[in-house]
């Protein structure tokens, strides 16, 4: 079995208007389409405990104007390409996250979507 390539993992809030991004995390981990994270689905990360627990006060805090998502890209100038064609504006100019994480590898365990055809990927 071939060893899967690392890439970075972008924890991350949009905007409901499309007129805002926050760069929430950064990790490691193998590739993930976009996807929307819910209460549910968050347990699937294997995020570390103190750093989920930063994560769902955030998540709580900011709940009514930001929704939580995840991504994979290989840089961050590509991330920032996939935000603009999706419609998004005030992109962050650096990957700086808000929360610190060193160079963690996340398992992880989100169930891949099932899509005839994605648009930008």
């Amino acid at each position: 079995m071939a060893k899967q390539k690392l890439v970075d993992f972008y924890f991350y809030f949009v905007k409901r208007d499309k007129r805002g991004i926050r760069i929430i995390a950064k990790f490691l981990s193998t590739e993930q389409a976009a996807t929307r994270i819910t209460d549910e689905n968050i347990k699937n990360l294997a995020i570390p405990t103190d750093i989920l627990a930063t994560i769902n006060q955030k998540m709580y805090d900011s709940r009514m104007l930001w929704e939580p998502w995840v991504e994979t890209s290989d840089t961050y100038e590509n991330m920032k390409i996939l935000f603009k064609k999706r419609g998004y504006t005030n992109i962050p100019i650096s990957s700086q996250a808000e929360i610190f994480v060193s160079t963690y590898t996340l398992n992880n365990k989100l169930e891949k979507k099932r899509v005839m055809v994605q648009k930008g990927s």
